[in-house]
């Protein structure tokens, strides 16, 4: 219905008349000489074309809008969100029977008037009061700028004494009420001060007063009402078995209910007032088909992660063309979103409603992490770490599990204050290993099916190659030595060499097939031009790694003067690095990893790593080092070393770098500037100085390969994976024949599925090729490596692909804290799932205080383009006929 025609550019108006009437004046005084032969009727035809289509064009300078009563469709529909994230399928074992008689009730499942007649509409009145309240602090900061500006001060200072009224007259009308309710001290004292309000100022003391003041009222009211409850569960058969009913249903089931019930379902009671869109959200947004049973929903809370706040805005998006008033959100507020996934803001101008559908106070176990290596070695002892989340129950952590090749293990460490149980396992054959870790049900819990982790781990058949060399035999070399000749998955090739003829005897293709080589001060003349190029090879296109450890007689000084080992230098070959040596009796050196290599897991001495700092502050001190470049506070960067370099340790009071890193084609140079390492295990013994070289092994080799077979080797980033999810794929050909794509088949029961094209990697050296494999569903696969074309036999490894709730399971309890921040941050309000049937009112409300007219704009409008080319053409066409065009 239309309302009147508004003027949105009102300033334009004297503009826009003072040119209308210039051109009325125009056509008067011009047209009469044109058309004064024609009859009247056809001059006055003229004259009114033309000067409606101009009168018409300067009105859109003050942009004409016609006001329209809003229809029911054009103030939107009510948009309904359901997650189905996994967490909906619990069934909330905690729910106290108070709480299942008002859910009960809400559903319609009570007889009429039986509960809590003596506080019926209360909620609602203290609502109401809430909003007004509110209204009156809004409306007191609009007469705050109106004061500043001078403009429209008397209407705002009216609408604050208008709202003050209103809020004191809701308030006399609920006091009235209280010697009405029942026999209830604290609730009939509570809502009697409602009338003893200070006066509506809008300031902030009398806002929190207020809101203190009606919270006093609410909770009175819902003691009231859960006293009685428990009462009328106890002693009323028939709510009784209502009630028990109720707690057998899932969230996700009680969701259903509250929806789709009959005459007191949501739907039933808006659908008639408004239209209604319904999403399943999780992950993404998903539109609801209902199905033919009434109250059943047509999704499942099968969803493996839940983002809630990214889902809102994606259902908003989702709904196009259909304006959205208000949004309802059933979830229980548990958001577990993938690391990386982009978060968006959760304010919005569309009030949302967030409706917890959980339970409070759920008791629950389950695995809050569970740590273990993705690969190891054949012959290796792994840990494996689990810590328990107990939300309400007691840890338990000797009670943990560790199933794997039908064996169970017992925890060898427990931490009883941190719910903390320790695994070693050895692993004794290759392949993808599965191993189970679980804790047995506990009475009471909410749900045993987060009471399970499996992990698989990539266990590697061949041992890492290591040749060590050292020109002097020095402590801290002996030491290295005696640590990887203990160590299972390390195949070692030492020696130290002859001080009168030194040689490195591995021939070049030996150099070629090892994974590191480790020189200790080994002088460059011990390897010939052979070797020093099968070395620089073994880096640069294999992808293996040299780590050089400097001394006192020949590295790094030799090695600057040789054009290939300097090439594994970190700094430039001008730089002549000397040693400083502490004079004092006490040992004063103290090396420490740098801010960005201590997030490197190969330079942390410990698991924790918020302890890893302190253990590194704990270690002995040296007496020299050797300083391979300095830092420069200014530009925040260590100045002699390469562009390819990074420092890993430096000494902790001069900042010099002492231990570096540098890339080198495919593979990676290490150069340790110390020899003194040994002293860490003066107060520890084994434990820092094994763990500071196995990783620093372990960091300076090539990702291992799972499978080899001849000089074909094949390997996945992940031998367990979810259902689409992208794996990285690795192969490497080490002779010199190969093509410049390599296939790789994807067999699932012995059938290809897929065939994959992994190209060669570039600048990654010779025989290298990777590529990305996704879209799998779950099931065993089986990836295989083709090179026919050389005759040689396929290398296969296996892939397993599965669902995994885990994520979205570790912790079943509800986020009340985030369900409030999206209801708070779009001006709606929060509810529990059995407060569910006073959303209509205020739905209602909400719809009394918005605006309910429209503004429809015509100065911008095709219609009016139409009019005003119309009107042309009519006269244009007139003048034709008449002979005058």
């Amino acid at each position: 219905m239309l309302l009147k025609l508004l003027w949105l550019s009102p300033r334009s108006l004297p503009l826009a008349a003072g040119a209308a009437l210039l051109l009325i004046a125009a056509v008067i005084a011009l047209y009469p000489a044109q058309v004064r032969t024609l009859p009247h009727a056809w001059r006055w035809a003229l004259y009114a074309l033309r000067s409606v289509a101009l009168i018409t064009l300067v009105a859109s300078f003050a942009q004409p809008a016609l006001a329209l009563r809003e229809t029911e469709k054009e103030r939107g529909s009510l948009l309904v969100l359901i997650d189905r994230s996994r967490s909906m399928s619990v069934i909330d074992k905690a729910r106290p029977p108070a709480q299942l008689v008002a859910l009960a009730d809400a559903l319609g499942l009570l007889p009429s008037g039986l509960r809590s007649a003596g506080t019926a509409g209360l909620y609602a009145a203290l609502d109401e009061i809430h909003s007004t309240a509110a209204e009156i602090a809004h409306a007191r900061g609009d007469l705050s700028y109106s004061e500043i500006t001078g403009r429209g001060v008397a209407s705002a200072r009216a609408h604050v004494a208008e709202a003050a009224t209103r809020l004191e007259n809701e308030c006399k009308t609920l006091a009235a009420r209280a010697s009405s309710l029942p026999a209830d001290a604290d609730l009939k004292q509570s809502i009697a001060a409602l009338g003893q309000l200070p006066s509506a100022d809008g300031s902030d003391r009398w806002l929190i007063t207020t809101n203190s003041t009606l919270d006093a009222a609410r909770a009175a009211a819902a003691n009231y009402d859960a006293t009685f409850d428990s009462r009328l569960y106890r002693s009323n058969s028939q709510v009784r078995q209502a009630c028990d009913e109720l707690a057998k249903l899932s969230r996700f089931e009680l969701v259903e209910q509250a929806l789709l019930r009959p005459k007191r379902g949501l739907f039933s009671r808006v659908g008639e007032k408004m239209p209604v869109l319904s999403f399943a959200i999780a992950e993404k947004a998903i539109p609801i088909h209902f199905t033919a049973d009434p109250l059943h929903l047509g999704a499942k809370p099968d969803a493996l992660w839940s983002d809630l706040t990214n889902s809102v805005a994606s259902a908003v998006a989702d709904a196009g063309a259909h304006k959205v008033r208000a949004i309802v959100l059933l979830s229980d507020g548990r958001e577990v979103a993938p690391s990386g996934a982009a978060q968006t803001d959760a304010a919005t101008d569309i009030p949302i409603f967030a409706i917890n559908v959980a339970a409070s106070g759920s008791r629950d176990v389950s695995f809050e992490r569970v740590s273990a290596p993705r690969s190891a070695f054949v012959g290796e002892t792994i840990t494996i770490r689990a810590v328990l989340r107990a939300t309400g129950l007691p840890t338990r952590p000797g009670d943990i599990r560790l199933k794997m090749n039908d064996l169970e293990l017992r925890p060898s460490v427990t931490d009883h204050a941190a719910g903390m149980a320790e695994f070693s396992v050895k692993l004794e054959r290759p392949g993808a290993q599965q191993m189970m870790i679980e804790v047995p049900p506990v009475a009471g819990e909410v749900t045993p099916e987060n009471n399970r982790v499996q992990r698989w781990v990539k266990v590697l058949p061949h041992k890492m190659k290591v040749a060590a060399y050292a020109g002097t035999p020095g402590w801290d070399f002996q030491l290295l030595r005696n640590t990887l000749s203990r160590t299972s998955w390390v195949q070692l090739e030492s020696a130290v060499l002859d001080p009168a003829s030194p040689a490195v005897t591995l021939a070049p293709q030996q150099v070629l097939q090892q994974d590191i080589v480790i020189l200790s001060d080994v002088p460059v003349a011990a390897l010939d031009d052979a070797r020093w190029d099968a070395l620089y090879r073994l880096v640069a296109e294999r992808g293996g790694s040299v780590i050089l450890l400097a001394g006192l007689s020949h590295l790094p000084a030799e090695y600057s003067q040789r054009l290939l080992a300097s090439n594994l230098l970190p700094f430039r070959s001008e730089l002549k690095p000397a040693w400083r040596e502490w004079p004092g009796e006490q040992p004063a050196y103290r090396l420490v990893p740098t801010a960005d290599a201590s997030r490197t897991d190969s330079l942390r001495l410990t698991d924790d790593a918020g302890s890893n700092e302190r253990r590194w502050q704990e270690l002995p001190s040296l007496y020299r080092f050797l300083p391979l470049s300095t830092w420069d506070a200014a530009s925040r960067r260590f100045t002699e070393l390469k562009p390819n370099t990074r420092a890993l340790l430096i000494e902790a009071e001069s900042h010099a770098a002492v231990l570096t890193e540098s890339r080198v084609g495919a593979g990676r140079s290490f150069l340790l500037g110390s020899d003194e390492t040994w002293r860490w295990r003066m107060n520890t013994g084994e434990r820092d100085f094994d763990r500071f070289w196995l990783q620093l092994i372990r960091h300076a080799a090539d990702e291992p390969y799972a499978v080899t077979q001849g000089p074909l080797s094949l390997d996945a980033d992940k031998v367990a994976a979810q259902p689409g999810e992208s794996l990285r794929i690795r192969a490497r050909v080490t002779d010199d024949r190969h093509a410049d794509v390599l296939d790789l088949q994807v067999l699932r029961d012995g059938k290809i599925v897929r065939t994959l094209k992994l190209p060669a990697v570039a600048g990654g050296g010779a025989g290298r090729f990777e590529a990305t494999l996704a879209g799998l569903e779950s099931g065993d696969y089986l990836l295989r490596l083709l090179e026919g074309a050389n005759g040689i036999e396929p290398v296969q490894l296996a892939l397993h692909v599965a669902i995994s709730p885990e994520l979205e399971m570790a912790d079943i309890s509800p986020d009340e804290a985030l369900l409030r921040r999206l209801a708070d941050a779009s001006g709606g309000a929060y509810l529990k799932l059995e407060e569910l049937e006073r959303l209509p009112e205020r739905l209602e409300h909400l719809d009394d205080a918005r605006p309910k007219v429209t503004h429809r704009s015509i100065w911008d409008s095709p219609y009016l383009f139409a009019f005003v080319v119309a009107c042309f053409t009519a006269e244009w066409a007139l003048r034709k006929q008449l002979g005058l065009a």
